[in-house]
């Protein structure tokens, strides 16, 4: 199994946008087929080093996240959103 994390710093950070970014990240399941499980939430502690928001995937294998990487509606709606809201990401991936 492949755990994918990525967290957000967004370039504004409003109750408005951390519900759309909810409701698009969330909006994967059922329609990009490698998304075995996954959650996303935001921050609530707000220090100097926190991020705003994160998105951890859980996927099958190398294979089902390079996939991931490139299904359609991944790439044409849930990165679209995300790149217009966030200024900063990070990632992990990990095999467990």
């Amino acid at each position: 199994m492949i755990r994918h994390i990525v967290i957000y710093k967004f370039h504004e950070r409003t109750d408005e946008i951390v519900k759309k970014t909810k409701e698009v990240l969330y909006s994967m399941k059922g329609k990009v087929p490698q998304v075995i499980d996954m959650e996303c939430g935001e921050d609530f502690l707000g220090s100097p080093r926190s991020f705003d928001f994160f998105l951890s995937v859980t996927l099958k294998d190398r294979q089902a996240l390079a996939d991931y990487q490139v299904d359609k509606y991944h790439v044409d709606v849930v990165k679209k959103h995300m790149h217009s809201v966030m200024k900063e990401s990070a990632s992990v991936d990990s095999e467990f």
